[in-house]
């Protein structure tokens, strides 16, 4: 019997890869999910039905309302008293902890959150007891491939298609919070995106990332930054992100040998437009999901384009790219621009 079964829950988090992995993993352990973006939803679910569910798990940081707000509502509310609420976030100072006691919510859990320790943490609040599940988790960065393959692994219920598919969601939320990096100098919205890429590079094991951004947040949260390092640090992201990325895909996406055949006919494609996808896909490069995103609509029936989408969409660059090289003619001339 799986262990959660029965056990009706409302998730919270405005990150769509922390929603995803949570609500999927909650769901393959037996409970019933409704996963929501924020605080304003989760009091407008508990309005509509106050006895549909049996524990919440609230991330802290979220817009429109966020979680230490909305617990402090939902304790008001008499209704609730019995209705156990768990904190799921990436800060966990001790600090942190306490006063997420102190305001009514009955566990934590640390980002990036395992499949066991979220079973553990909801069957201890259900049974009314403490649960020590408060420590910190740490992402060390100088794991070999076996050992990270299974930390992940195990983080995931050893469920490997479900970490192939959250791997371009993370891949795009990291696109968008580094472009809220690049376009502001807010101080507070810098230290919210920093909070976002460490809770989502936690929970899919870029471990690089991860310490990075942990180290770079205490800094921002401790004003110890100027201009120029903050741009020097935000610069350095993109460079650790694409080399987890690559490690990531290696480890978990199957390689397809058989390349897709293309039709024989001329492409639309202009040298230059496919010079520059060619060079994104060698630098791993996350700006060719919005570039070949651009050039289908100007190239809606492109064939050689259209096979190039698929492979960028499931973020397998390395297929994509040899497709690219192999095409008749076209690869000969893709190598040699390159040069």
């Amino acid at each position: 019997m799986k262990r959660l079964a029965g056990i009706s829950i409302l998730i919270a988090d405005d990150n769509a890869l922390t929603l995803e992995a949570l609500k999927r993993l909650l769901e393959l352990s037996g409970a019933t999910v409704l996963a929501v973006e924020n605080g304003e939803q989760v009091l407008t679910q508990l309005h509509i039905s106050p006895n549909r569910f049996d524990v919440l798990l609230i991330d802290i940081n979220m817009p429109v309302i966020d979680g230490l707000t909305a617990t402090k509502k939902i304790r008001q509310d008499r209704r609730f008293d019995e209705l156990p609420i768990i904190a799921a976030t990436a800060d966990h100072l001790p600090e942190d902890q306490l006063n997420y006691y102190q305001i009514g919510m009955n566990g934590h859990l640390a980002k990036p959150i395992s499949l066991h320790k979220l079973c553990e943490a909801i069957l201890a609040v259900l049974d009314k007891q403490p649960t020590d599940l408060d420590k910190a988790v740490t992402c060390p960065g100088s794991l070999s491939d076996i050992e990270l393959k299974q930390q992940v692994l195990e983080r995931f219920g050893h469920n490997q298609e479900l970490v192939v598919n959250l791997i371009p969601l993370y891949a795009q939320e990291f696109i968008q919070q580094f472009d809220v990096l690049k376009s502001t100098k807010d101080i507070n919205q810098i230290g919210t995106a920093l909070h976002a890429l460490k809770g989502i590079s936690g929970t899919i094991g870029a471990n690089d990332v991860y310490n990075y951004v942990n180290t770079f947040h205490e800094s921002v949260k401790k004003n110890q930054l100027h201009d120029a390092q903050l741009a020097k640090m935000i610069e350095t992201l993109p460079k650790l992100h694409a080399s987890n990325l690559q490690r990531l895909q290696n480890l978990f996406v199957p390689t397809e040998n058989n390349l897709p055949s293309q039709e024989t006919r001329e492409s639309k494609l202009q040298p230059q437009q496919r010079k520059k996808i060619i060079q994104f896909l060698q630098q791993n490069d996350l700006t060719i999901i919005q570039y070949v995103d651009k050039l289908q609509q100007q190239y809606p029936n492109e064939n050689e384009l259209i096979t190039v989408k698929k492979y960028i969409d499931q973020l397998k660059f390395e297929p994509a790219l040899n497709f690219l090289l192999n095409q008749s003619g076209h690869g000969q001339q893709s190598k040699t621009n390159d040069k």
